[in-house]
């Protein structure tokens, strides 16, 4: 099935939610190797704390794959992180009013691909760059 098929046009609200979800993990996964890079921690050391291979911590931090809740808990654990959850309702009226004078979007495989394009080294990279920032 391709982006599209899933998330129809890029104008459409759930579009907009989609677009909205797939950022929050990709900053929430960013946020915690910013505090994996802070506590100066390696993948091979949070492994060791995961009890899983260094491949595995490669792996969750590369975003390229649906982790379960309870794997996301033992990773900020092991980082020494806090997790809180922040949910609230989708205004799709407010979407469609923002969106109905603008001009078309990205498409949705465009968005789709954009999203998660970055290589995962490009992703850490990113993170320890923020975390170097902030100090």
């Amino acid at each position: 099935m391709t982006a599209i098929e899933v998330f129809g046009d890029s104008l459409d609200p759930d579009v907009g939610l989609a677009r909205s979800l797939v950022r929050a993990d990709r900053d929430f996964l960013e946020s915690l190797i910013k505090i994996r890079c802070n506590h100066g921690l390696s993948q091979t050391e949070v492994a060791e704390l995961m009890g899983v291979s260094p491949s595995a911590v490669s792996r969750i931090e590369s975003g390229m794959r649906d982790l379960r809740q309870s794997t996301l808990r033992r990773y900020a654990f092991a980082v020494g992180a806090e997790v809180d959850h922040v949910t609230r309702g989708f205004d799709r009226d407010k979407w469609e009013k923002r969106m109905a004078g603008s001009r078309a979007l990205p498409s949705a495989a465009s968005l789709w691909r954009s999203e998660w394009s970055e290589e995962p080294d490009a992703v850490v990279a990113s993170a320890k760059a923020k975390a170097k920032a902030s100090v």
